[in-house]
């Protein structure tokens, strides 16, 4: 927030006799600018929604020696009417304490300050993603967890790639409502997912790579917006190694005779992998720290915003869009702005670097 200081002159009293001027300021801040008590947020009128507008809105606010509002007026405007008034409207509603020049409060001036931020677009499908391939204790079954921002899919396409060879098969309805229980024989690790495990067989012990999912353009289903995938990557997902064992155990627990499957079948034959690191998840090189707005820490905001950044094949961000807001949109844009100022290296998927995603994580705490 940037203050403006307008003195007032005081005049000096008439005395027969002349005062000694203090040796010292009978007070610990002499001289203190106007600042906010208490900073009214603006609305954002439907017009400026409308036109998804960005900018910032200056305010030049008028405080007498109380700190009480005399007069507003814009310093600096936008193109936006509607927005300039609502500026104004929040600037007269604030609270203020006044001015302070040698110890005594005076008239002064206050510039109130609204950034705005453009509104990040809603996806234009609920992303379904290969979360978890995972190997059971049968040596011919493994185990799919998927993740979605759908409470339920049908005709799912399963892709699964071995060293050599590409195999396919359908689930038919996936359920991501269900919660796991404590009790239950899945691990942390695989608590978050929510998901009921696909079960695929093969004819036999094949060993499986990676793992993708989609589904039909034709199908339509409602996003859960409280629900965010911890994984968004399209392609597909392998466990890491460090979880792997614990995760077996987890899955395997769950096998028993009558346990649904369904089964893969052979669609084509792949060329070997030529690279000693055939499938890797796309990682930021370079975090851009992000600036905490100055009229944040002056709202004493706090939160977390979590960003999903489009890559292309170089690493290249192609888009960002927040997935987790902050609840402020000062902090929201600070991280938004440094998601897309970071620098990635894109997923590696049976050697090749493809377009893919990365979820950007930026916790203010208190400034």
């Amino acid at each position: 927030m940037i203050s403006a200081v307008l003195g007032a002159v005081i005049g000096a009293p008439s005395a027969t006799l002349a005062q000694p001027a203090p040796t010292s300021a009978p007070c610990l801040q002499p001289h203190v600018a106007a600042r906010t008590i208490h900073a009214v947020e603006p609305d954002s009128p439907s017009s400026a929604r409308a036109q998804n507008f960005r900018g910032t809105v200056m305010v030049r606010v008028r405080l007498d020696e109380t700190g009480a509002v005399t007069e507003v007026s814009v310093y600096k405007s936008s193109d936006n009417l509607d927005l300039n008034h609502a500026v104004i409207e929040a600037a007269r509603r604030s609270t203020y304490s006044p001015e302070i020049e040698d110890c005594r409060p005076v008239r002064g001036t206050y510039l109130f300050r609204a950034d705005f931020v453009a509104a990040s677009p809603e996806p234009e499908a609920c992303p379904i993603a290969a979360a978890a391939l995972i190997p059971t204790s049968d040596k011919t079954i493994w185990a799919l967890l998927l993740t979605s921002a759908r409470a339920t899919v049908a005709n799912v396409r399963l892709n699964l790639y071995a060293p050599n060879a590409l195999y396919g098969a359908e689930a038919i309805h996936v359920n991501f409502t269900r919660k796991v229980n404590r009790g239950e024989a899945f691990s942390d690790t695989l608590r978050p997912f929510q998901a009921d495990p696909i079960f695929i067989r093969f004819p036999d012990a094949t060993a499986i790579d990676a793992a993708s999912a989609e589904t039909p353009a034709s199908v339509s289903a409602t996003c859960v917006p409280e629900y965010r995938s911890p994984h968004l990557a399209p392609r597909g997902w392998r466990d890491s190694e460090n979880s792997a064992t614990e995760s077996q155990a987890a899955i395997a627990g769950q096998l028993t005779t009558q346990t649904p499957t369904v089964e893969a079948q052979l669609l084509s034959t792949l060329p070997a992998a030529t690279c000693t690191v055939p499938y890797h998840d796309a990682t930021v090189t370079y975090a851009q720290n992000p600036d905490y707005p100055a009229i944040a820490v002056e709202h004493g905001s706090t939160g977390t915003v979590v960003i999903i950044v489009g890559l292309s094949e170089t690493g290249a961000v192609s888009n960002a869009r927040i997935v987790v807001t902050s609840g402020s949109p000062y902090l929201d844009s600070a991280a938004l702005d440094a998601a897309k100022k970071s620098r990635y290296s894109p997923q590696i998927f049976r050697c090749k670097a493809i377009g893919s995603y990365y979820e950007f994580r930026v916790n203010f705490g208190n400034p």
